[in-house]
């Protein structure tokens, strides 16, 4: 299955996102699309998806960051300077990507991983 992992860091700070799932179809590129949201959800699937999709609706972030691999073991980052915004301290997001392999049409939810604003 996909997997995400979420990190922890202070304003000001470099956060890196990582993913990861099977590339079955390698050179060709997974895309995973990051979601962000202001809170979990209840799980629920969708239709042609596999895994559930698990963020709140209502704090749901209206954009998503694709960023790809070409790996065989699927794993990518995406890296991002959080704002020197003192407003941002103590803020949580919870995230979840959606890996897609193009060339199989298999696209996959990952688990729910948080972003921690110290």
């Amino acid at each position: 299955g996909a997997w995400l992992a979420g990190d922890s860091k202070a304003i000001g700070e470099q956060v890196t996102i990582t993913t990861g799932a099977p590339n079955y179809s390698s050179p060709n590129p997974l895309i995973s699309n990051l979601l962000l949201s202001g809170a979990e959800g209840p799980q629920f699937p969708i239709a042609a998806f596999r895994g559930t999709f698990a963020l709140d609706l209502g704090t749901l972030a209206p954009f998503a960051v694709p960023f790809q691999t070409t790996t065989k073991n699927g794993v990518a980052s995406f890296s991002f300077t959080l704002a020197n915004d003192p407003s941002l301290h103590g803020v949580s997001l919870a995230l979840q990507a959606l890996v897609s392999d193009f060339t199989t049409g298999v696209h996959i939810f990952t688990n729910t991983a948080w972003l921690h604003v110290k």
